[in-house]
């Protein structure tokens, strides 16, 4: 078990923030991104967690009225969002681009399920396979 890090101060959002956008900034400080500088950063981290509030909202009015030109809204603001994360260094490509490690991620089930699909076997006639597919034919 790791020991926790150091906290620094979270500050507060520049401008209000909805419930959505609120839990976003806050993961941003209780979780191990220390990398943000408070100084900097904290206006494009308010403008994403902006357009977490309108993605959630957006995505309810799709999920109720279903109308494409807000389907295709809602996948504007997720690469709007994408992006600013990334800008960040909030993704997973981007921390391992930029040498920083998720202590999220360490021995995760998923990272491990990822591995088994990449892994090619061989079956008894050394023909390559994948252990998920032998699994099923051999019931």
């Amino acid at each position: 078990m790791t020991q926790p890090s150091k906290r620094r101060r979270k500050p507060k959002p520049i401008r209000p923030l909805g419930t959505v956008g609120t839990d976003a900034w806050n993961r941003m400080f209780t979780e191990d991104a220390d990398w943000i500088a408070q100084s900097m950063d904290l206006e494009l981290l308010q403008m994403v967690c902006e357009q977490i509030d309108e993605r959630a909202a957006l995505r309810f009015k799709v999920l109720r009225d279903g109308d494409w030109r807000e389907r295709n809204a809602l996948r504007a603001i997720d690469q709007q969002i994408i992006t600013g994360l990334s800008l960040l260094g909030l993704t997973p490509a981007d921390r391992q681009r930029s040498g920083l490690e998720s202590k999220a991620n360490d021995n995760d089930a998923f990272d491990t399920f990822l591995a088994e699909l990449s892994t090619p076997m061989v079956n008894s006639e050394n023909t390559p396979t994948h252990a998920r597919w032998e699994s099923r034919t051999d019931r």
